[in-house]
């Protein structure tokens, strides 16, 4: 009886210093030699490295290596021995070229190679079949591989920031994607693509050149978050009124100028953007958005709030500073669940004493008025939000 009781807690306490020794980070590569075959994790990031020391193929069990923040030009053919790695973190450096043996890697999930100078990446990147996680934004990439479709189990891909223009036919089959970020890049069209891969729940296309959003974009019906801001966009189409999971809007920065009576569909849109339109009127399509929790319309060209306003019941911040509203219409105060009011650099000569009061909101900006004369126990008022707020 006794001989199992010590055998249960040595099992015990073995099992235990294994854990303990696959959680250790080791930092520093001579450490690491020392217990080879018992390394599962090695960091390097911020070492000044200028290549990558071949020692580290020795660590024949490592699943996680991070060589961000060095001064690294190329990443070895022999990276490719390290077969069980898991994760690679290559970011901040000045990589042009990946080697074809990154495509040995079969068990990496997580491949970040963002901010480098990769102009291409190699057909071998496809053969990653578990890869969930792919970051190669800040690059100069003009595309994607031809058979990027074939990384089955890819749920984000990071992009931005690169010169890419199109995409490629096997992109849909990314049937597991759920976020992409193709943001800062060279698009003309909507990428057409992106239509039937149905658990796409991100995407993120702003600081492009699109103008027009096609119909297509309706039957993306599991996106929560779209990001349009800085394109062309002159008019949207009907069809993204079909986007009823949708949480996250943002159109800023686009010459629109009014939203279609079918936007009000979008039933469980929490945050909306719109700054810099120029619009000239505050669409009324917008207080029947009744989810609506943060609505920001700074920078336009809007002289009045509709009385409609007070719909929004859920709203907690409203941001429509910098344009050309003359008075606030007493139905604001019915926003019972406002906490924030940004009304700043507008035209405004009255503001309702029940406005200043509204017990709900604890910030309040209404600098920049001119023509709107404070009074000292306004001033007192402006104070405390100010200083309940922060």
């Amino acid at each position: 009886m006794m001989f199992k009781v010590i055998l249960i807690i040595f099992s015990f306490f073995w099992v235990t210093l294994c854990l303990a020794q696959r959680d250790k980070v080791y930092t520093d590569l001579h450490d690491a030699i020392k217990n080879a075959t018992s390394v599962y994790k090695l960091d390097l990031s911020y070492s000044k490295l200028k290549k990558v020391p071949e020692e580290i193929t020795f660590l024949t069990n490592l699943e996680e290596l991070n060589l961000a923040h060095n001064k690294l030009t190329t990443l070895p053919e022999s990276i490719g021995k390290l077969i069980n790695l898991s994760y690679l973190h290559i970011s901040f450096n000045t990589i042009a070229k990946l080697p074809e043996s990154i495509g040995k890697l079969s068990k990496l999930k997580t491949l970040n190679v963002s901010h480098n100078q990769l102009t291409v990446l190699p057909n071998s990147t496809c053969l990653l079949k578990n890869l969930k996680e792919l970051d190669v934004s800040i690059n100069k990439l003009s595309e994607l591989p031809e058979k990027i479709g074939e990384l089955s189990n890819l749920f984000w891909l990071q992009a931005s920031n690169n010169k890419i223009s199109n995409l490629p036919e096997s992109f849909t089959k990314l049937n597991k994607l759920e976020g992409v970020d193709f943001s800062i890049n060279r698009f003309l069209l909507y990428p057409n693509n992106l239509t039937t891969i149905k658990s796409l729940k991100t995407l993120n296309l702003s600081r492009n050149k699109i103008s027009i959003i096609p119909p297509s974009i309706g039957e993306l019906n599991n996106l929560t978050r779209l990001d349009l801001q800085e394109n062309g966009i002159k008019d949207l189409s009907k069809d993204i009124a079909k986007l009823h999971a949708l949480v996250y809007l943002n159109l800023s920065f686009n010459p629109l100028v009014k939203l279609d009576d079918s936007f009000s569909q979008l039933v469980n849109l929490k945050e909306l953007e719109m700054t810099f339109l120029e619009m000239p009127v505050f669409p009324d399509v917008i207080t029947r958005l009744f989810n609506l929790e943060i609505l920001n319309l700074g920078y336009n060209k809007m002289n009045n709030i509709p009385e409609t306003i007070s719909n929004l019941i859920n709203l907690k911040e409203l941001y429509i500073n910098d344009n050309l509203l003359v008075t606030l219409p007493v139905h604001l105060t019915e926003l019972v669940s406002l906490t924030r009011l940004d009304v700043q650099a507008n035209k405004l000569k009255e503001v309702s004493n029940d406005v200043w009061t509204m017990p709900s909101v604890k910030y309040l900006n209404i600098n920049n008025n001119k023509g709107l004369k404070v009074s000292a126990e306004q001033k007192k008022i402006l104070k405390k939000k100010r200083e309940e707020a922060f």
